[in-house]
């Protein structure tokens, strides 16, 4: 029989070892420089290395309640900043900072404010310019844009490349190119006979609502873009599956479905996974899609789909929500095996995720009724587990996010304070016979 030799590097003095499935667990003593303490503050990761300062619980309430005094005072309040259409001053300046890899300190990086216009139709179909408020940082890997955190600026998706992001708005679907930093529509508002503006006065009177373009995913080369739209079906509950080609700019329908459906990522086969609802609404049957439209028999039934590797190749999942335990299904093999249980605690946060290069998955228990959270790190290669608790002064205020492969931010929240820092979780093993 084989055995493992669990060696772990970088444990807190909270962290715990113990075998993949164990239910049971007993803290051992780490290592001191496995966290660094970022400060008062919150954190967000925006890229691989790079964390920015976004608005905290406490710093929000203080804005508010300074447009409130002044409004009071019968001052003047800039109503455009206070509704997040601009950057609004009442919050800190924005901090942006790269992770150094090997000794896990933070550095302030310099950005230039930047700001974008683009134009979008509203349903009616009248034009608008938009602005897009960001901060442009420039690091060992190239020009990164940085959305302006106080501001209702769109959620920006980068390609693998970091040569582009993605971004929706008004049903629509647009990239920016980080070297010339020019906007572009990618959907079109005319496919097939079916126009946007019509659909949108059409359904005005039955209170529905047209899902022209929404949840674009990257393709793992850059060169295309799934997305979901409803402009085919819009009298009934269903969703259709549509992939744009930017490299020939066409844009075309490749599945639909009578039951909801949505697509997860890419997979290293230039494939998509795609859930189908399970009828009842709660669990989903998993897919593999080709481009020509056809489906593979079901890969999972009856499950919860938390992440795709960036590399397309696992599914991370659980087979009941709330979630008591975690497994990794490899779509190429179609083997699958249970790394986590919830043991003792109630449920995991259902925001687990797999590291940048997929062989860790970190998740967040709660383990108790008056706020205990248990932050989990398992390495799927080695089958080893740490577990990082919280202090008695202290709550985990948010999931846990990865820094590169090695390191988590986390925030938290300390006597009232907002705090953030990273944790090193590096893990190792060998086999011994």
């Amino acid at each position: 029989m084989r055995k493992k030799k669990l060696v772990a590097y970088g444990l807190v003095s909270a962290a715990l070892l113990f075998g993949a499935t164990a239910a049971s667990y007993s803290y051992v003593s780490g290592q001191n420089n496995a966290v660094t303490e970022l400060g008062v503050g919150k954190y967000i990761v925006t890229s691989n290395n790079i964390i920015s300062t976004t608005p905290s619980s406490e710093e929000q309430r203080i804005a508010s309640q300074l447009r409130t005094e002044l409004i009071e005072k019968g001052e003047n309040v800039d109503e455009s900043a206070s509704f997040n259409l601009k950057p609004d001053s009442s919050y800190p300046a924005q901090k942006i900072f790269s992770i150094n890899d090997t000794t896990k300190q933070s550095s302030n990086l310099n950005d230039e404010t930047t700001i974008l216009q683009y134009t979008v139709k509203n349903p009616s179909g009248v034009e608008s310019v938009r602005n897009l408020y960001l901060h442009k940082v420039v690091t060992q890997n190239g020009v990164e844009l940085v959305p302006n955190n106080t501001t209702a600026t769109p959620a920006l998706i980068p390609s693998p490349d970091g040569g582009k992001y993605l971004f929706e708005d008004m049903n629509s679907i647009f990239t920016i190119d980080t070297k010339s930093l020019s906007v572009t529509q990618i959907t079109q508002d005319y496919v097939d006979g079916y126009d946007k503006n019509k659909l949108h006065n059409e359904l005005k009177e039955k209170e529905q609502s047209l899902f022209r373009a929404t949840n674009p995913v990257w393709s793992l080369d850059g060169t295309q873009v799934s997305y979901l739209s409803n402009r085919t079906a819009v009298d009934n509950t269903s969703m259709e599956i549509w992939v744009i080609d930017l490299l020939n700019g066409t844009e075309r329908k490749v599945y639909s479905s009578t039951q909801p459906v949505g697509t997860f990522g890419w997979t290293s086969t230039k494939n998509l996974i795609i859930w189908e609802d399970s009828h009842d609404g709660s669990l989903y049957s998993i897919k593999e899609l080709s481009l020509k439209g056809e489906t593979s028999p079901a890969l999972l039934e009856n499950v919860d789909i938390k992440d795709l590797s960036r590399d397309g190749k696992k599914l991370l999942y659980s087979p009941s929500r709330p979630s008591k335990d975690f497994w990794v299904f490899d779509i190429e093999t179609k083997e699958k095996h249970q790394i986590l249980s919830v043991g003792t605690g109630i449920q995991f946060d259902p925001t687990a995720k797999f590291s940048p290069e997929g062989d860790k998955v970190v998740a967040l228990e709660f383990a108790g009724t008056k706020g205990e959270r248990i932050v989990y790190v398992t390495d799927i290669g080695v089958g080893s587990t740490q577990t990082f608790g919280s202090s008695d002064n202290e709550i985990y205020t948010a999931t846990p996010d990865w820094v590169n492969n090695d390191t988590l931010l986390l925030n938290v929240e300390k006597s009232g304070e907002s705090n953030a820092k990273l944790i090193s979780v590096e893990l190792r093993g060998e086999a011994n016979e």
